[in-house]
């Protein structure tokens, strides 16, 4: 299959969508739960100061000496381009070119939901993956909730970076700390938004930086949940989560102590070579 061939035909065909320098939410997404992500975004700046130099470790990943809010939204945002909460009728496949094309059967279509109590996932990685591995040009149909009524696209999966994300109720729910602790949810939210993010990179074998797993005795025991790769997901929260931890200006002792006991259970699904 001619990847260049499909794109230019999708860009000819549908209207691009002009994601910019934001977050594009689907019509699926309830409008408190966009603008909880928003404001999530809008709190990094408020409350996170810029570390003078950043840790070696956060340079390898951000790709830059700054350690700052702007830093990280502008990271997130190459990664994080389009936000949904449903896949149902929405994956659509695009071979042979110019055919009629055909939406997932509902068996496969499921295999691409969140599992129960799961927060989020890199949606577009796995869609990719399987048109890797299956030989499938897929496409989400994506109702664009900037407009009213929301305007329908197709967002061709045509590289592990599209970033598509699905997310679920658990993401909202307020489990992650306490309903009362308004900053700490809102830097654990983006901490989870960074996660998903970076499985938007890596190439060859790492490409999607894709979890391992976890080792016997682990709370996750020989689950898919850990990371070999000192680059992977969980270190981009735990170098996210560290950096919140030194910087957060507004942070008082009890949102201090939450933050460390997530970055301890995040550090724990970081394999070193003791652990495996």
């Amino acid at each position: 299959m001619v990847k260049w061939h499909l794109s230019l035909a999708l860009f000819l065909l549908f209207p691009p969508l002009d994601a910019g320098a934001r977050i594009r939410f689907d019509s699926s997404v309830a409008a408190l739960h966009r603008e909880t992500i928003r404001e999530d975004i809008r709190l990094i700046s408020k409350i996170l100061q810029r570390a003078p130099v950043a840790p070696r470790e956060y340079r390898e990943i951000f790709k830059t000496r700054e350690a700052s809010p702007r830093q990280i939204t502008s990271w997130l945002y190459r990664r994080v381009r389009f936000i949904t909460e449903s896949i149902e009728g929405r994956i659509y496949t695009l071979w042979p070119l110019f055919s009629r094309g055909q939406y997932l059967p509902k068996e496969l279509e499921a295999a691409f939901d969140l599992a129960p109590g799961a927060k989020a996932r890199n949606l577009g990685m796995h869609l990719y993956d399987y048109d890797k591995n299956y030989g499938q040009d897929l496409a989400y149909i994506f109702n664009d909730a900037d407009y009213d009524p929301p305007r329908r696209r197709l967002i061709p999966i045509i590289t592990p970076r599209v970033g598509l994300l699905l997310l679920g109720e658990d993401f909202f729910s307020g489990s992650l700390t306490s309903p009362f602790r308004h900053r700490v949810n809102g830097i654990l939210r983006v901490h989870l938004l960074l996660h998903e993010a970076r499985h938007s990179d890596g190439q060859g074998e790492q490409q999607g930086y894709p979890h391992d797993r976890c080792p016997a005795g682990h709370d996750y025991e020989f689950i898919y949940q850990c990371d070999s790769s000192s680059k992977g997901p969980h270190t981009v929260s735990a170098n996210f989560l560290r950096y919140a931890i030194r910087h957060c200006h507004k942070c008082d002792e009890v949102d201090q102590t939450i933050l460390r006991a997530v970055l301890a259970s995040v550090e724990g699904h970081i394999l070193t070579a003791e652990k495996r």
